[in-house]
């Protein structure tokens, strides 16, 4: 079954990416989305200095959902420009996720 689709004249080999969350900090995380049948890979929202991010605790669970307060953690732009070239190789969009 194909799921591709075109958004804006851009090819999306499947129709389900990730958001700009937790698990697509690293260049580890990326690279595993870049392996997984996700049709796009989106990296954390990065800023222009690396950021560690609140001090824990940073996400809490209870019965009704969740809340967090991570503080945007990131590498810094500098960091996932240089992913960038190596990610494009899983053919798929690479789309960068910003924080003014």
């Amino acid at each position: 079954m194909d799921l591709s689709v075109s958004i804006a004249g851009v090819r999306f080999p499947g129709c389900v990416m990730n958001a700009a969350g937790a698990l697509c900090v690293t260049r580890e995380e990326l690279v595993a989305l870049g392996r997984s049948r996700a049709g796009a890979i989106v990296t954390k929202s990065m800023t222009l200095e690396p950021r560690q991010g609140n001090p824990e605790p940073r996400y809490k669970s209870f019965p009704g959902g969740s809340i967090n307060s991570m503080g945007l953690p990131n590498l810094g732009y500098q960091a996932y420009a240089q992913l960038i070239p190596e990610l494009r190789a899983f053919h798929k969009p690479v789309i960068a996720s910003v924080a003014g």
